[in-house]
């Protein structure tokens, strides 16, 4: 069959039960009177293959040798892995030979044949494009390799819009690291899970309506799409892992509704979207884990109440966001690590919480310096280091009612910074009540240069007698 034909054939959208494929010798840097089919190693093949012009054979091997073809002379084919049902092919492997995968012009057909495995299959096929109308099949005896980096790094290729997934399960880095400006209408019904599936496509400009209302996974779907103005994604009523979905898409502005009701999983959501000013209220009833959801939405001035209730994990959930004025009275009933969660929020001045049951509250107001009251029982935090860093207002605050009684690591807690430390006065009270109200021995306190007086003496040296590791400004002279 020559060249012209193969088109007529698929400008009709007729079907054809073998695979066949469009190659052009020439862009070969080595020998371009050679056709390289990659196999799969270590796989039994046996099938008869069809070259335009009139070559044929029949390829037949045990252990995955790959398919070597001859032609007379320097140019464009079109090849045939001939489809029967008694014949042998479990799909290509990965080229050994990057420098022939500059020869691959076209998929025309996918065949009838049940592929393993599409991993990596055409990785970094710089002249690739997909035109196959019909859908690969996936045999479903291999499902975590179906479409795993398939068409990753393709740099140039343009994608047709009836690509189809057949009966895969899950897109993982399939189409990673290409330079596509935009993207097709593909269909993604029945896919359950994405992993990186565009990630770092670096310049993705724009991106059709993307229904996950199948997937349970997104996990970093368009993390590191830089030029992405607007999110796609929608009807994610159904889906428990959104980490990262739009992580590093530095110019997102906005995106389609999200239902967030199932997601148990929403850390690095819209970690360093620093043109996004506005967020709606996210049901965060399921969540598990929230790490670092909002982290660097330096732009948001007010983040929305939102049901926080089910979240165990919040560290640096709403870090560096330094636009931010406002805090909710979030309920983080079951939350174990609230680290770094404000850290670096400049702009709030008062913070009143609700987290009975939290150990970990390390750096988690770092740099938030015009904070001034802080309404919450740390009753239950083990490490509170550094909690309180560059929070200047807070030189004259009670720590006292903030309840630190489990306390066992306070290093540097209660150091605001070389030039303004905690004042005697309440630096005084809060020993006294340490020695009164920690249960702890052997913790670690450090509170910068700040001073006591006369009246905790006793108090800071029976800390001590328990083991306390005492860092200050020492007695007030």
């Amino acid at each position: 069959m020559q060249v012209s034909e193969v088109g007529i054939l698929f400008s009709q959208n007729i079907f054809n039960d073998d695979f066949i494929i469009r190659i052009d010798s020439r862009r070969s840097d080595s020998d371009n009177t050679i056709i390289c089919i990659p196999l799969r190693d270590n796989e039994a093949y046996n099938f008869r293959w069809e070259v335009s012009g009139g070559l044929s054979g029949v390829h037949s091997t045990d252990t995955g040798e790959n398919l070597i073809i001859s032609v007379p002379t320097p140019g464009e084919y079109v090849v045939r892995i001939k489809y029967h049902p008694d014949y042998t092919f479990s799909g290509l492997g990965i080229d050994p030979n990057a420098d022939r995968r500059k020869d691959w012009i076209s998929i025309l057909c996918w065949s009838s044949y049940k592929w393993k495995s599409f991993y990596r299959t055409f990785w970094h096929d710089t002249n690739l494009t997909i035109a196959a109308t019909d859908p690969p099949i996936v045999d479903l005896s291999y499902p975590t390799t179906g479409f795993d980096y398939t068409f990753a790094n393709i740099k140039e290729s343009e994608f047709a819009e009836n690509l189809n997934f057949g009966n895969a399960y899950r897109l993982y880095f399939t189409f990673a690291y290409n330079n596509c400006v935009s993207f097709p209408e593909l269909d993604y019904s029945g896919i359950r899970e994405f992993h990186n599936t565009w990630y770092r496509n670096h310049e993705l400009l724009s991106f059709p309506t993307f229904d996950a209302s199948d997937a349970t996974v997104i996990m970093s779907l368009f993390r590191y799409c830089t030029k992405l103005k607007h999110g796609p994604v929608t009807n994610t009523e159904n889906t428990t892992n959104v980490h990262g979905v739009y992580a590093f898409c530095y110019v997102l502005e906005s995106y389609e509704y999200l239902d967030l009701g199932s997601a148990t999983n929403t850390s690095d959501m819209f970690y360093y979207c620093k043109n996004i000013t506005t967020h709606q209220a996210f049901d965060l009833s399921s969540c598990i884990t929230a790490n670092f959801m909002f982290r660097s939405n330096t732009s948001v001035t007010k983040f929305p109440m939102m049901n926080m209730e089910s979240i165990e994990a919040a560290a640096g959930m709403f870090g560096w966001c330094t636009a931010n004025t406002d805090v909710e009275n979030y309920a983080f009933t079951k939350c174990l690590n609230l680290s770094e969660c404000w850290y670096a929020n400049r702009e709030i001045t008062s913070i009143a919480i609700t987290c009975p049951v939290v150990e970990n509250i390390k750096k988690i107001f770092v740099g938030c310096s015009k904070l001034k009251t802080i309404d919450v029982d740390f009753s239950s935090v083990l490490h509170a280091d550094n909690a309180f860093m560059y929070c200047y207002e807070l030189a004259d605050f009670d720590f006292r009612t903030l309840n630190l009684i489990n306390a066992e690591s306070l290093d540097n807690t209660f150091f605001i910074h070389q030039n303004t430390p905690i004042t005697t006065q309440r630096y005084t009270e809060l020993l006294i009540w340490l020695d009164e109200n920690n249960v702890k021995d052997n913790v670690v306190l450090g509170a910068g240069l700040a001073t006591y007086d006369n009246t905790a003496v006793d108090a800071r040296n029976r800390l001590i007698d328990r083991g306390w590791t005492i860092s200050d400004g020492g007695l007030e002279e």
